[in-house]
């Protein structure tokens, strides 16, 4: 699994999620755009870097950087790879990485390849994480599913629950609820009906 992942990623190839039916397609990585194969809605490939504040959603299977003097509240953010350096409390559905650099709020429940929490940041997940990878440096407020690892630094806190198919601890780190270790995970979205489903091939 992890071959095919590390394979899929050194390629001129990646992986793209609908927005809309969660329909998963293979696109070139130098296309701006794409249209889903399913239900046929526009998936932009841009990429972002947001410096001010933005209250619009903004939907993209590109990456998207969230400067420091930049903000995004009570929004939504659409994308592949996250970066967050500066203030948010909004839904994130990411394809990628999410690399949270600030303390702040992540609305719903967060699906995504690796999860990133820096040293010193807090940040709130009151639905939860579900993705591939964790690696936790600073304070994760929720419960973490992983299919893979899930690292635990010795500057990291998850206050919640851990369930996944490896977890590491390293001294120092802290976990206030429960471990499970599980082989049975998959992360996978599930295909939403009601979006031209005999178009699948």
């Amino acid at each position: 699994r992890k071959k095919k992942r590390e394979k899929r990623e050194s390629s001129t190839q990646m992986e793209v999620r609908c927005f809309r039916c969660n329909h998963m397609q293979t696109v070139t990585r130098y296309a701006t755009s794409t249209q889903c194969g399913r239900c046929s809605v526009y998936i932009s490939m841009s990429d972002y870097e947001v410096k001010g504040v933005r209250k619009n959603v903004l939907r993209t299977r590109g990456n998207v950087v969230v400067s420091r003097r930049g903000s995004v509240v009570d929004t939504e953010i659409a994308c592949h790879d996250l970066t967050i350096h500066g203030k948010y409390s909004a839904r994130v559905d990411a394809t990628g990485t999410v690399n949270l650099r600030n303390s702040g709020v992540v609305q719903g429940q967060l699906n995504c390849r690796k999860l990133m929490i820096d040293r010193k940041c807090e940040v709130e997940f009151p639905d939860g994480v579900v993705c591939e990878t964790a690696e936790i440096l600073g304070t994760l407020k929720g419960n973490l599913t992983c299919e893979d690892k899930a690292v635990v630094r010795r500057t990291g806190i998850v206050d919640g629950d851990v369930t996944a198919a490896e977890i590491e601890i390293r001294e120092g780190g802290e976990v206030s609820g429960e471990t499970e270790i599980s082989d049975d995970i998959d992360v996978t979205l599930p295909i939403r009906a009601g979006y031209n489903p005999s178009a699948i091939d």
